[in-house]
């Protein structure tokens, strides 16, 4: 049997806090919502996570942050900014991906290069 929830709330419940979760929540709270948010793992960032193994870092999702401003904009929403929580730091080259006959291609922000 489902609840219902009759007439408006101002409670907000949302399911994982991926990036997804966690910009919906900004948002939220931002238009004065109570905002809960739930996550089945011990850490929030859903696909966005990083596995040590053997001495190497590996990251478990996105590798390179292409758009900040849409974190801004969520974090905007109540009235933080994104300088405060993290610095973002140029990378040169962006990334290098390694494949298995022992090529690589490195991946670089200036388009002529």
């Amino acid at each position: 049997m489902t609840a219902r929830v009759k007439g408006p709330t101002d409670h907000v419940v949302i399911v994982g806090a991926g990036l997804g979760g966690l910009s919906a929540a900004l948002r939220l709270a931002g238009a004065g919502r109570k905002v809960t948010v739930i996550e089945r793992e011990s850490v929030p960032g859903g696909r966005n996570g990083l596995l040590n193994k053997d001495g190497y870092a590996f990251d478990t999702g996105p590798t390179v942050l292409t758009m900040p401003d849409l974190i801004q904009d969520a974090l905007s929403c109540v009235g933080e900014e994104l300088k405060d929580w993290m610095e973002l730091l140029p990378l040169k080259p962006l990334y290098r991906a390694f494949y298995h006959d022992g090529s690589s291609l490195d991946v670089h922000a200036e388009t002529g290069r």
